[in-house]
């Protein structure tokens, strides 16, 4: 920590604070009977030195046992708030996706994946506040990476469905037609 105060400022609950240690240190502090584990913290904060251990960072990289083998799928990062068939493939879920980062969304075409979304269910009702906004402008620099790294454009794309339980899932299966194959190959 650096005591920058960029967690204070995403909080919506106002849970960090930034202040000097025993030592002089400036750095923050996060009580964590307080918090409520929505990860926006740990998503936004610039070192890394804050560490969600309820929601494990192999999770978001989509490198648990369940989505290890990314190559020839599409992985969708989705709010909690966002309503998907039961066992759709691919699909992690995310208290926000503030919480997930551009390494994540790399992580996933590197592994194989043909595209990788994040979606908020709304930003303007979201619980999280700032969280969804957040998740959007990271989704921007990770699509711009990407096909900069050659593997062409429109393979990360941020989605805010319209209302109504089935529009989480179209969006998702919209974006998969637009989809080619990855250029990436297993060695």
């Amino acid at each position: 920590c650096r005591g920058c105060g960029i967690c204070e400022e995403v909080c919506p609950w106002a849970i960090p604070r930034v202040m000097p240690s025993r030592t002089g240190a400036v750095i923050s502090h996060i009580t964590p009977t307080h918090c409520v584990g929505c990860g926006i913290c740990a998503g936004a904060c610039p070192t890394g030195a804050i560490r969600q251990d309820s929601y494990p960072d192999t999770v978001l990289g989509g490198v648990s046992d369940d989505h290890g083998d990314l190559r020839g799928r599409t992985v969708v990062f989705a709010c909690s708030r966002s309503p998907f068939p039961e066992g759709t493939e691919t699909v992690i879920r995310v208290p926000c996706i503030g919480r997930v980062g551009v390494e994540h969304m790399l992580e996933c075409l590197a592994r194989g994946a043909n595209g990788v979304m994040t979606m908020c269910r709304d930003q303007a009702t979201c619980p999280y506040g700032p969280g969804g906004h957040l998740g959007e402008i990271r989704t921007g620099v990770a699509e711009e990476l990407a096909a900069a790294a050659g593997l062409g454009s429109g393979r990360i794309r941020y989605a805010h469905p319209a209302p109504g339980l089935r529009e989480p899932e179209k969006a998702f299966v919209d974006f998969r037609k637009t989809l080619k194959p990855s250029p990436l190959r297993s060695t």
